[in-house]
């Protein structure tokens, strides 16, 4: 039988968790196992350094638990790997591809610890943080720390098709390719904090921006401009990021439905399911079960 050989290459600097490369090659192995029509063939930068003009399918930047740069060999790397083939970045390894600039204009997640700093770093980022694995083009990052067992069953099924990743994942009895991460405690829009005070001064029935504008001694034009330099936003993406952080906290308290719509400005439900879905692209049906995974 014909094999097809597909080449995987890990570039496990020193602040990644060393135990994950040899993961890595160890269900990589189990895969090979499993599908012997296709070959993974796994190299580790530290045990064999990779001229960055050898071709491989994969170049991996596996999980961090820091947010550091790329050193000069993985800049090259990764630069060299961009330009023809595919980048997988995990969990903090994701923040090295924002500093060299790959994640400007392209969706992208990483840990949800890693938010601010993702998008400070790479300013054009088109942040998705609630998911757990995004492909844009050549580029696929992921969050959290496990997040690797997603890439390497997204690989599987890449190469080998869905019923060989149902195989191998049947097999590890894993999780497949998770969609959502799972939420984390959440600690407000930090930048935009000073203003949500001053909003919940306001009932939402009344929010709005003539109102605020007057409160703040400003015409309507003149408080937009001083919302974008002092915090580089629009007043009506201030009250949507300000409408999110209140459901979310209501969901969290487990108020009913028809209580939170009230609560922050829907004449209904069904609207307030509407704008939930469309902002985190997910029902907050969805957004419930993972929160009990979140809990003590």
């Amino acid at each position: 039988m014909h094999k097809t050989t597909i080449k995987i290459h890990i570039v496990d600097e020193d602040d990644c968790l060393p135990s994950i490369p040899i993961s890595f090659r160890d269900h990589f192995k189990i895969a090979t196992s499993l599908i012997p029509r296709i070959k993974y063939e796994i190299t580790l930068e530290s045990e064999e350094p990779k001229d960055p003009t050898n071709n491989v399918d994969y170049l991996i930047l596996p999980p961090t638990i820091s947010s550091s740069p790329p050193s000069q060999k993985a800049e090259s790397l990764i630069l060299a790997q961009n330009k023809k083939g595919t980048i997988i970045a995990c969990c903090g390894g994701v923040l090295k591809l924002a500093h060299l600039g790959i994640l400007n204009n392209r969706e992208a997640t990483t840990h949800w610890m890693f938010r601010e700093e993702m998008e400070r770093v790479s300013a054009e980022v088109k942040s998705t943080i609630h998911k757990t694995l995004v492909v844009d083009r050549n580029i696929v990052t992921t969050g959290g720390i496990q997040s690797y067992l997603d890439v390497i069953c997204w690989i599987i099924k890449t190469e080998a098709g869905t019923p060989a990743a149902q195989k191998y994942n049947q097999f590890v009895q894993g999780s497949g390719i998770r969609e959502f991460q799972i939420p984390s405690e959440e600690k407000g829009e930090h930048f935009l904090e000073p203003l949500f005070i001053q909003l919940d001064e306001f009932n939402f029935n009344n929010l709005d921006l003539a109102t605020l504008a007057k409160q703040n001694g400003m015409s309507a034009r003149t408080y937009q401009r001083y919302l974008l330099a002092e915090y580089g936003t629009c007043f009506r993406d201030a009250l949507k990021a300000y409408r999110m952080k209140k459901i979310k906290k209501l969901i969290r308290e487990n108020k009913p439905i028809k209580e939170i719509s009230h609560a922050v400005g829907f004449q209904d439900d069904i609207s307030l399911r509407r704008f939930f879905k469309k902002e985190t692209k997910m029902p907050i049906s969805k957004y419930r079960d993972l929160l009990k995974l979140a809990s003590d």
